[in-house]
């Protein structure tokens, strides 16, 4: 006897060292169980950047085959986590007076439909627009402004962007393979907060980091909206083109040694212990210290931590990070690379697994899946507005507001 059919939601994240791809139905109770998942290796995406559709769109072929085989359902309300060096965030205000004794929804929808008529390069498009805080009086900072008096409501909005041209290739491919249109794409460090923070992460404050092959992309959460965000064109292939280049090996070769001796903390043995290495064509054995292989992975990561760190000072937001790190991406899963991070941010750091949806556990325990796994949520979110219905042009710019207000804060619990 066939089981009932439930409405799928389904995600693809085009990374630079794979294309993943879930399918997830919506059970009784909003709750998210993943049916089907895939994953192929990338071909000519760097740096999050897709430099052949061609080659990709076989490798998503790949993927979904893969994923709706072990659905037994094809693909549905497909979500796009989109990434790569284009992608830049920034925060604006707008503000509006308060006609009557306290403030109504839509004194907020008015508002914040100000502070997302924003200025942006010509060639850019918007991606996300997100509520930051509200302040009453210029004074007062609050996350709900409803029912409070105030004479003047300011909303401070987190703004993500990226060039139109490489958002709209990544959308193109994944459209002509499925031909249908996308029904959302979404910032990857967003999906991956999603993916990985609790009610408590949400309120308190956590840093979500996602450490994938070319790039690394990092959200911080506080009083449950996006407080920063931001994506740096470093990860672990930059890791290997420094072993690369350090120790004098091909790149290949360093993608293995990385994954067989890797650590973030290196210890400072000199040549007590030796990494032996076959010559290949001809070439003689080597052996390398250990320690010096160790230095150099540490380097790098420490640098990149420290670039974050750097850049959440700058825009006075370290000081919310209450609940600590979360980390996730392939990047997360190097040795000790829990403990480097906690030594820099001087925080509680973790490694990411999926909340909220149910699965394999090869899915919902792999921190290189929670960004695709985010992509989900935030489409579940997507579907929970868009079953509302619009009849107007003004429910429709308040439903748009609760997908990145309202809903979006509560449809997990949060």
């Amino acid at each position: 006897m066939p089981r009932k059919r439930n409405e799928i939601i389904s995600a693809v994240e085009i990374g630079t060292r794979s294309v993943k791809v879930l399918i997830a139905e919506i059970l009784d109770g909003n709750q998210l169980n993943v049916i089907g998942y895939g994953e192929a290796s990338s071909h000519k995406v760097e740096k999050g950047e897709i430099t052949n559709p061609k080659i990709v769109f076989e490798q998503l072929g790949l993927a979904v085959d893969k994923a709706e085989k072990m659905a037994g359902l094809p693909m549905e309300h497909i979500c796009l986590a989109l990434t790569g060096e284009h992608i830049q965030t920034v925060n604006r205000q707008g503000n509006t007076p308060i006609s009557g004794k306290s403030v109504n929804e839509d004194d907020v929808v008015s508002v914040t439909r100000l502070g997302r008529t924003t200025s942006i390069p010509a060639e850019s498009e918007l991606i996300h627009t997100l509520e930051r805080f509200f302040l009453l009086d210029d004074s007062r900072k609050v996350q709900n402004p409803v029912g409070m008096v105030a004479s003047r409501l300011t909303v401070d909005i987190h703004i993500i962007y990226g060039k139109r041209n490489n958002i709209m290739t990544s959308q193109k491919l994944v459209e002509d393979y499925f031909s249908q249109n996308l029904y959302g794409h979404m910032f990857s460090g967003l999906c991956t907060a999603y993916g990985v923070m609790n009610e408590d992460d949400n309120e308190k404050g956590a840093l979500a980091i996602d450490i994938g092959a070319g790039t690394t992309e990092y959200t911080l959460y506080h009083g449950k909206t996006p407080q920063h965000s931001g994506i740096i064109t470093v990860g672990t292939n930059q890791i290997c083109n420094d072993l690369s280049l350090g120790l004098k090996l091909e790149y290949n070769r360093c993608q293995q040694l990385l994954v067989k001796y890797g650590t973030a903390i290196g210890q400072g043995d000199g040549r007590a212990r030796l990494i032996e290495i076959p010559g290949l064509a001809g070439q003689k054995d080597r052996k390398i210290p250990r320690s010096t292989f160790e230095h150099i992975i540490e380097l790098r990561l420490r640098e990149l931590f420290e670039i974050i760190h750097a850049d959440l000072e700058r825009h006075d937001v370290l000081n919310l990070i209450g609940n600590g790190l979360i980390l996730s991406g392939g990047g997360s899963k190097i040795p000790q690379i829990k403990q480097l991070a906690k030594e820099v941010f001087n925080t509680p750091t973790r490694i990411a697994k999926l909340i909220e949806i149910n699965g394999d556990e090869e899915v919902i325990n792999n921190p290189a899946f929670v960004t695709c796994g985010g992509a989900l949520k935030i489409g579940q979110v997507y579907y929970t507005v868009d079953r509302e219905g619009r009849k107007s042009a003004v429910q429709e710019f308040k439903s748009e507001v609760k997908k990145t207000w309202r809903n979006i804060k509560t449809a997990f619990r949060w």
